[in-house]
């Protein structure tokens, strides 16, 4: 039974992987005029975009917003320390952040054009309306 309750575990961890993996590309392109949101949080307002998808199908996207403090400097290979709050302004959501630094394969279309930074700590938010 542990055998079987883990390999469920894995089918869901490696489904999660690849659904983080989709290109947001294909929402851009089902509606190129999105309308813009600002919500509040603890740190700031936030402005994300919000989509329609199909005729039954919102969705509203908050894309490269923070969650820790950048990892470069003192905070280097140290545990990630919260966010300082950006109040007044308003975090622009609507554009990825960085990624991670990490070997790229030459020719690896996910990747191309993709900017890399040590300052990488964001969530992509999508959320359906």
């Amino acid at each position: 039974m542990i055998e079987f309750v883990g390999c469920k575990a894995a089918i869901v961890l490696v489904a999660l992987l690849q659904a983080s993996q989709a290109n947001p590309r294909y929402i851009r392109e089902a509606s190129e005029d999105p309308d813009y949101v600002t919500v509040t949080t603890q740190y700031g307002a936030v402005r994300g975009s919000n989509y329609n998808i199909s005729d039954s199908h919102d969705l509203t996207v908050f894309l490269g917003v923070p969650y820790a403090q950048p990892p470069v400097g003192e905070l280097r290979l140290a545990a990630p320390e919260r966010v300082k709050p950006w109040r007044p302004d308003v975090h622009n959501a609507t554009k990825h952040g960085a990624q991670c630094v990490q070997r790229v394969i030459r020719g690896e279309p996910v990747l191309e054009g993709v900017p890399f930074s040590e300052d990488c700590l964001f969530l992509d938010i999508y959320a359906t309306r």
